[in-house]
């Protein structure tokens, strides 16, 4: 008889301290639901999406590390850097999603060489 190997754990998408990390922003982004300024739709529709693509990993911590997995995780973490600006400039800052998005193409022109 011979002895078949266990295949290797596999890696998986989501490191713990990454999930804790979420885990604090889904906190902030609770908190801002109950902000006057949220109750705007235009400014509803991005702390929506990034509570639901958040919960989403938390919700599913078990997703192997594959190479589409990764690249799908990279390109939903630049919307959601987007996302997050624009509502940290309209909720707390005042703005409007358009004078909010000005200011980061201006914050990008200036980063660029």
């Amino acid at each position: 008889m011979f002895a078949v190997p266990k295949n290797p754990p596999q890696e998986l998408l989501y490191s713990k301290d990454f999930i804790r990390d979420v885990k604090g922003l889904l906190r902030c982004l609770q908190k801002l639901l109950s902000h006057p300024r949220t109750s705007h739709p235009e400014n509803y529709y991005y702390v929506y999406s990034l509570i639901t693509y958040y919960t989403a990993i938390v919700n599913t911590p078990n997703v192997p590390s594959t190479k589409e997995n990764v690249q799908l995780l990279n390109q939903g973490l630049v919307v959601c850097k987007c996302f997050e600006d624009i509502v940290a400039r309209t909720i707390p800052g005042g703005k409007t999603i358009v004078e909010a998005m000005e200011d980061i193409q201006e914050e990008r022109r200036r980063s660029d060489p």
